[in-house]
C-alpha cells in the first residue's frame, strides 16, 4: 500500500505543471470538507469537522459558480473518528476509498447506496459498532480486511446477485455464525467463493419487499414496480429518489414501516404524506437528511414518530395537526436536533423548539419556542414555558387546545398569531418584572408595553382603555368571543385582528379609531350589523371579506373612500348601507360602495324606509312609536305577509339587540286562523306586540315560538292540540268589565303542547265555562314599528347616536322628533 501511496503522489507531482488543486471546499452546514480539482466536474470527499456524531455528505457543491459532483471517499477521509456514531454517503458516490472510516469504533450504522462499485481495503476496519452491514448489488470489488474487526456485526445481507470471490481477512474476527442473507437462487455460489464459504448460516432471500398494508404496496407498484412483477424489490426501493405526491392525501394508508428499505431517498418532500389521516406508523429511512414542510401535517392517526441521525433539516408544520402525537424521540448522535431530557419534542442545538405534542414539557434550556411548534395541536391544554425562554414564534400555539397560558418574564418578542385559533382559550397573564409584556388591569391579554398595543387576546379578555391599538391577528379566531368592548383610545385596528370571530352579531367602532387593517373582520359569519365611524381613513383589502350574514351596514365616514379590494366580498349588496346625510351620491360614485343597491341616508323618514306604512305614527310614551291597524279575519290571507314586519334586527336607544317576530306564514281555512312565528320579541311584557283576539273562528293556533316562563296556560286538548280550551290561575291577569281577560305579555301553551310565545298580550274573551270564544268578526294587531324601546323607566340618552330631522347629530337628545338607526323616535 505504501508503494501505491509514493507513486500516485509522484504522478501528482508531475501533474502539476498542467493542473492546480484548489483549495478544500467545506460546507458551512455539516463540516465535511471535500477536495476538488479546478476545471473538473468530480471531487472526493477529504475529512470532516467536528469529528463526532452523525454526519450527511453532500452529493455536491458550488465554487466560484462551478458545480462539483462528490464521486468518492477519499482514503482515510474518516480515519480513526472516534466519535462519529452515522454516515450517510449520498448516490453520487462510486467507490469508498482506502481505510475511509477505519479505527470509527463508535459507528453504528451507514447506507452504502447502489451506486457504489468498490469498496476499498480497510474500508471499515475496526468498526466494532456496527450491528449490521448491507452490501448493494452494485458492489463489484471489496478490499482486503475491509470490515474485519468488526465485532459487532449480528447480521449481513449481500445483494450481488453475481458474486465474486473478496480479497482476503475481508471478515476477520467477525462471527461466522452469524446470519449471511443473500439473494433467491445465489446460496450455493456464496458457499463457493473466497470470502464467503465461511460463513455457516447462509440463508436466501425473497427480494421483494413484504408490505403490511395492501394499499401502500398497490401505489408503490404502480409507481416504482420497473420490473413489472407487480412486487417491489429492495432494489427497486432503494433506487426511489423521492416520494413526489404518491401518499399525498392518501386516507387509506395505515402502515408504511417498509419505508425504511428506500435507502435512496434523502428527503421526505414537502406535503408527501400530508393529510394520510389513518397512517399509524412510519419507518423514516436513515439516508433521509430534510424532511419537507408540512411532509406528516394532518396525519392524525399518527401517535409516534423517531428522527433518523441523519436528518439535519425540518421543514414549518412538518407534524402539525397530528393530534394524536405524544411521542417525539431524535435518535442519538444527530448533530442538528435531540429530544433533551425526553421531551416529547424536537430541539435544533441552538435550542429552539421547532416540533412539540400534546405531551412535550418544555426543558428550562430551551430559548425559543418555533415557528408553528404546536400549531393545531387540539390535544394540547396545558403547558409551563419556562424561564429560560426569550421568544415565541409565528403560530407557535396557533390552534392548539389551550385553556390558559403564562408568559414568563424572560420572553422578549412574541410573533403574530402566536395564539390565534385557541378558540378554548379563557386565560392569559404576563408575570410581572416583564419588560417588554404585560397583561395590566386583570386583562387576559398579552400588551406590548412600550407601544400599548394588545397583541393576543382570548375570549375573556377586558381592552383596557390604554391600549392604543389591536394588534396584527389579535383575536384572530377566537369564537368564543361573542362581544368585547373596544375603548376610545384605540386609533388602529390590525390586520387579521378578529379574523373569523365567528361568535360576534355586531360590532362598534370607536370613533377613534383610523384604519381598519386587511382580513380584519374577515370570516366572522355571524355578524350581522357593522358601525365604521367617521375617524376611520383607510380600511384593508377584505376587511370584512365573507361576512355572509350582514343584513345592515351604518357607515359614518362625511368624505368616502375607496376600501381595499374586495372589502366587501360575499357581502349582500342588496343590504341596506346607511351613511350621512348629503353624502349618498358621494357614496354611490365611490368603488366600494357604489356597488351596494340600497344607499339611504340617516335621515331619510320612517315613511320612506317602510313602505308597506300607511298609519300615523303615534307616541304612546317618552320614546316609543306604535302603527295601529285592524284587518278583517277575510282580509288575512292576503295582508298577512305584507303587513307582517320583516325579519330584522333592531338596536333600542340603549344598545340592546332586539329580535323583532316574523309571521312567516298566515292562512285562513275555514274558521281555523293559524299564525307561525319564525322569530319573537325579546322586549319585555311592557311592550310587547299586542295581539287582540276577538273572533267567531273556533280555532287560533300559535306556532314554532320561543319558551319563556308561563304566567297563564293555555291547554291543548285531547284530540287535536287546538287552541280551544283555558285553565290555569291568571295570577298577572286582569278581566275587564267587557269580559275580556287581559294577560299583560306572558306566555301561552299554544297547539303543539311544547311551545310557548314570548313577549305577548292576549285579549280573549270566554263564557262563564271558560271553553269558548264568544262572537266577533275582527282580529286587530298593534305593533311596534320603531325603535322598540320598552323601558320607561332609564334614560333615553343612554348610549346610541341620534339626528334631528336636518341630520345633524345631537348628543343629549330632548323632546322631539329624531332619527337613531334609521328609525323615527319620538321623545315627549
Amino acid at each position: 500500500m505504501r508503494t501505491r501511496q509514493l507513486f500516485i503522489a509522484f504522478m501528482l507531482f508531475c501533474l502539476l505543471p498542467l493542473v492546480s488543486w484548489a483549495d478544500i471546499y467545506m460546507d458551512p452546514t455539516t463540516g465535511v470538507k471535500y477536495s476538488y480539482t479546478v476545471g473538473e466536474t468530480t471531487a472526493s470527499v477529504t475529512n470532516s469537522y467536528p469529528k463526532h456524531g452523525a454526519i450527511n455528505i453532500l452529493s455536491s457543491f458550488t465554487v466560484g459558480g462551478n458545480t462539483y459532483t462528490v464521486t468518492s471517499i477519499g482514503e482515510k477521509a474518516f480515519y480513526s473518528y472516534r466519535y462519529l456514531t452515522s454516515v450517510t454517503i449520498p448516490n453520487s458516490v462510486t467507490s469508498i476509498g482506502d481505510e475511509a472510516f477505519s479505527g470509527c469504533n463508535a459507528l453504528t450504522s451507514v447506507n452504502i447506496p447502489n451506486s457504489v462499485t468498490s469498496i476499498g481495503d480497510e474500508a471499515f476496519l475496526e468498526c466494532s459498532a456496527l450491528t449490521s452491514v448491507t452490501i448493494p448489488n452494485s458492489v463489484t470489488s471489496i478490499g482486503i480486511a475491509a470490515f474485519a474487526l468488526c465485532t459487532g456485526l449480528t447480521e449481513i445481507y449481500s445483494y450481488i446477485e453475481n458474486p465474486f470471490d473478496i480479497a482476503p481477512n475481508c471478515w476477520a474476527q467477525v462471527d461466522k455464525n452469524i446470519p449471511l442473507y443473500v439473494p433467491k437462487g445465489t446460496k450455493a455460489k456464496y458457499w463457493m467463493l473466497d470470502g464467503w464459504h465461511g460463513f455457516t448460516n447462509i440463508m436466501e432471500i425473497d427480494n421483494n419487499i413484504k408490505f403490511a398494508d395492501d394499499y401502500v404496496k398497490a401505489l408503490c407498484v404502480k409507481n416504482w414496480d420497473t420490473d413489472g412483477d407487480r412486487e417491489i424489490s429492495f432494489d427497486e426501493a432503494a433506487a426511489v429518489k423521492e416520494l413526489g405526491e404518491v401518499f399525498w392525501g392518501k386516507k387509506y394508508v395505515t402502515s408504511f414501516n417498509e419505508l425504511k428499505y428506500f435507502k435512496g431517498l434523502t428527503s421526505i418532500g414537502e406535503g408527501a404524506f400530508h393529510d394520510c389521516g389513518n397512517l399509524t406508523s412510519i419507518i423514516i429511512p436513515q439516508s433521509v437528511t430534510s424532511i419537507g414542510e408540512a411532509a406528516f401535517a394532518r396525519c392524525n392517526g399518527l401517535t409516534s414518530i423517531i428522527i433518523p441521525q441523519s436528518v439535519t433539516i425540518i421543514g414549518e408544520n412538518a407534524f402539525s395537526e397530528c393530534n394524536a402525537l405524544t411521542s417525539i424521540t431524535v435518535e442519538s448522535g444527530n448533530s442538528f436536533f435531540d429530544s433533551r431530557d425526553n421531551c416529547n419534542a424536537v430541539i435544533t442545538r441552538d435550542n429552539v423548539l421547532i416540533v412539540g405534542c400534546k405531551n412535550t414539557i418544555i426543558p428550562n434550556s430551551v430559548t425559543r419556542i418555533g415557528n408553528y411548534a404546536f400549531a393545531v395541536c387540539s390535544g394540547l391544554t396545558s403547558i409551563t414555558i419556562p424561564n429560560s425562554v426569550t421568544g415565541i414564534g409565528v403560530w407557535a400555539f396557533g390552534g392548539s387546545g389551550l385553556t390558559s397560558i403564562n408568559i414568563p418574564n424572560s420572553v422578549a418578542y412574541i410573533h403574530d398569531g402566536a395564539f390565534a385559533f385557541c378558540s378554548n382559550l379563557s386565560s392569559i397573564t404576563v408575570e410581572s418584572g416583564n419588560s417588554k409584556f404585560d397583561s395590566r388591569d386583570n386583562c387576559n391579554a398579552i400588551i406590548e408595553t412600550n407601544t400599548n398595543t394588545l397583541i393576543a387576546g382570548c375570549k375573556n379578555t377586558i381592552i383596557p382603555n390604554t391600549v392604543t391599538s389591536i394588534g396584527t391577528s389579535a383575536f384572530r379566531g377566537c369564537e368564543g368571543l361573542t362581544s368585547i368592548t373596544i375603548p376610545n383610545t384605540v386609533t388602529s385596528i390590525g390586520d387579521f385582528a378578529f379574523f373569523a370571530c365567528t361568535g360576534f352579531t355586531n360590532f362598534t367602532i370607536p370613533n377613534a379609531v383610523t384604519n381598519i387593517g386587511q382580513y380584519a373582520f374577515c370570516d366572522c359569519l355571524s355578524l350581522t350589523s357593522i358601525t365604521i365611524p367617521n375617524s376611520v381613513t383607510s380600511i384593508g383589502g377584505y376587511a370584512f371579506f365573507d361576512c355572509i350574514r350582514l343584513t345592515e351596514i351604518y357607515s359614518y365616514i362625511e368624505e368616502p373612500f375607496s376600501p381595499g379590494v374586495n372589502c366587501w366580498y360575499n357581502t349582500n349588496k342588496s343590504i341596506p348601507l346607511y351613511v350621512p346625510v348629503g353624502t349618498k351620491a358621494k357614496y354611490e360614485a365611490t368603488d366600494g360602495w357604489k356597488d351596494f343597491k340600497t344607499i339611504l341616508e340617516i335621515g331619510t323618514s320612517l315613511a320612506e324606509i317602510d313602505e308597506t306604512s300607511t298609519a300615523t305614527p303615534e307616541a304612546v310614551n317618552n320614546a316609543y312609536v306604535t302603527v295601529k291597524r285592524t284587518i278583517n279575519a277575510d282580509e288575512w290571507s292576503t295582508l298577512c305577509l305584507p303587513f307582517a314586519m320583516s325579519v330584522e334586527q333592531v338596536t333600542t336607544a340603549f344598545g340592546e339587540d332586539v329580535k323583532l317576530g316574523d309571521f312567516a306564514g298566515c292562512e285562513v281555512n275555514g274558521d281555523h286562523i293559524s299564525v307561525k312565528f319564525d322569530r319573537v320579541t325579546s322586549i319585555d311584557a311592557n311592550h310587547p306586540y299586542i295581539i287582540k283576539v276577538s273572533t267567531s273562528v273556533s280555532e287560533f293556533t300559535v306556532e314554532g315560538v320561543d319558551v319563556v316562563p308561563a304566567a297563564a296556560e293555555v291547554k291543548k286538548n285531547e284530540s287535536g292540540g287546538k287552541c280551544n280550551s283555558f285553565i290555569g290561575n291568571y295570577v298577572n291577569g286582569l278581566t275587564l268589565d267587557d269580559g275580556t281577560l287581559f294577560l299583560y305579555g306572558n306566555s301561552f301553551w299554544f297547539s303543539n303542547g311544547n311551545t310557548k310565545m314570548k313577549g305577548l298580550r292576549g285579549y280573549f274573551k270566554f263564557d262563564a265555562a271558560g271553553v269558548s270564544y264568544s262572537s266577533s268578526s275582527r282580529i286587530s294587531i298593534q305593533y311596534d314599528e320603531a325603535t322598540g324601546i320598552s323601558d320607561t323607566k332609564r334614560e333615553v340618552t343612554a348610549g346610541g347616536r341620534y339626528y334631528n330631522l336636518s341630520g345633524q347629530q345631537v348628543d343629549t337628545p330632548t323632546k322631539g322628533i329624531y332619527v337613531r338607526n334609521g328609525k323615527k323616535v319620538i321623545i315627549k
